[in-house]
């Protein structure tokens, strides 16, 4: 059951008179239950994508067009993007949950833990005080935290980086979300922990039968955790396909690249890792054709001059290529 649409997404900024297309043309739909992966380099649109989803994109930027379709069950659909801010606000943290990169920046720093676990359901389930504290000290031993009673009092800053992450997926996780939206989770945190909070995460969301749209350019974390991928290059979906199908068969010649630039245990110690010759374009400067052209070892005239379209080629299968 399909419970994420989004459709021809277009999230553009405005800056210094120039139009930055920075998510442009975007579909992806995301089932319950399903863990989906978008990965692409920096600056391909990902986290713009999840930013539009949740309704936080602000001056300069802008959604142009498209649709985002949440279905909150089998006979009602809410559109997100024709709601108000304040109903935005009841589905935000809510049915839709997000978790950052970056814990201490999310994390009030003058406020106890526990207090703003609880809040969470204070705001959206309308809980008393006493009851909301009780249920966030059960998520944080849920979640990992040991002697949750006495550090749920504490303040951010006397947790490490990895309990500050867990901190932030029992915010998330508190109030049953149908989505989690999980944007570079592991990025700032070592690989021991990395591994960790990547199983927390999966856990949480099978126990709540929550989807999770990971947002990553961590392949390893991808073949972890997704069903799906839908890779990003320059506002662009290129590829989307079951997640052991990319890794077996990618087709685009950008997942290619992504896939060769994995260093694998079995390979000749001496061998050269690859890399993805050329650099990303500036958004003010995209190729007239396709994204990747300026890129690509398998460019033809035609990708520089017409852009192609997402076509399935296979079930589930879909690329954007000239070549197929």
């Amino acid at each position: 059951m399909k419970l994420l649409e989004v459709k021809n997404l277009k999230t553009y900024f405005f800056i210094h008179d120039q139009e930055i297309p920075a998510v442009d043309g975007v579909d992806l739909t995301i089932n319950k239950g399903e863990v989906v992966a978008l990965i692409g380099e920096s600056g391909s649109g990902k986290s713009v994508t999840s930013m539009s989803i949740m309704g936080l994109i602000d001056s300069p930027g802008k959604i142009m067009e498209g649709e985002i379709l949440f279905h909150r069950n089998e006979l009602f659909t809410d559109n997100l993007l024709k709601k108000s801010d304040r109903e935005l606000q009841g589905i935000r943290g809510n049915e839709i949950s997000m978790i950052y990169q970056d814990p201490i920046t999310s994390l009030h720093p003058m406020l106890k833990v526990g207090d703003q676990v609880a809040e969470v359901l204070q705001i959206h389930k309308k809980m008393g005080k006493k009851q909301a504290k009780r249920e966030a000290v059960e998520m944080l031993k849920r979640v990992g935290i040991s002697d949750a009673e006495q550090r749920a009092d504490e303040l951010p800053e006397k947790f490490s980086g990895g309990m500050r992450q867990r901190i932030m997926i029992a915010m998330a996780m508190i109030s049953n979300p149908k989505l989690l939206i999980a944007d570079e989770p592991t990025t700032a945190l070592d690989v021991t922990i990395q591994a960790e909070i990547l199983d927390l995460l999966r856990k949480m969301g099978q126990e709540e039968d929550a989807a999770i749209l990971l947002i990553t350019h961590d392949l390893g974390v991808v073949a972890e955790m997704a069903d799906r991928v839908c890779v990003m290059y320059c506002g662009k979906i290129m590829e989307e396909a079951d997640a052991k199908e990319l890794f077996k068969h990618p087709k685009n010649p950008y997942t290619q690249g992504l896939m060769e630039c994995i260093p694998r245990i079995d390979d000749d110690r001496r061998k050269t890792l690859q890399i993805i010759e050329g650099y990303v374009p500036h958004p003010t400067d995209f190729p007239k054709g396709c994204r990747f052209s300026t890129r690509c070892p398998k460019v033809m005239d035609r990708c520089r001059e017409e852009l192609p379209e997402l076509i399935e080629i296979e079930p589930g299968h879909k690329v954007r290529c000239f070549l197929y």
